[in-house]
């Protein structure tokens, strides 16, 4: 879900690779909740610690050495090279039902709810 950019291509076929380089554990934890609310805000990161670039192919390289880390698993140790392959990856997702959002307006006081139709449209003949 930690994102650099705002609205990400999951179809252009490149990677979207944020980069996080605080200087202190403090900056590390404000990195961090920062990264999760424009996350969830679906906003731009706006830390200097903080950028973002997109690939088709990268390399990392580490001295010294670091574990590297996918999806929460020890994967290995840098270097590393990471490639997006388009198409590569299937994902299997359940039919979801369209739910039709429930209206609550009981026990508001004073309220008062006119529907109108709308306009039907002209068309030109």
């Amino acid at each position: 879900m930690a994102q650099g950019p705002a609205g990400l291509d999951v179809a252009d076929g490149l990677l979207d690779i944020t980069i996080v380089a605080p200087t202190t554990k403090a900056s590390a934890i404000a990195a961090s909740v920062h990264l999760l609310q424009t996350a969830l805000n679906s906003n731009p990161v706006e830390r200097d610690d903080i950028g973002y670039l997109r690939a088709r192919k990268i390399r990392v390289t580490a001295d010294p050495v670091q574990k590297v880390v996918v999806d929460g698993e020890l994967f290995g140790e840098t270097p590393i090279e990471i490639e997006c392959i388009p198409g590569g990856l299937t994902l299997l997702v359940p039919v979801v039902e369209e739910v039709i959002p429930v209206e609550k307006l009981d026990g508001l006081p004073g309220l008062v709810v006119i529907e109108k139709d709308e306009p039907a449209l002209e068309t030109a003949e």
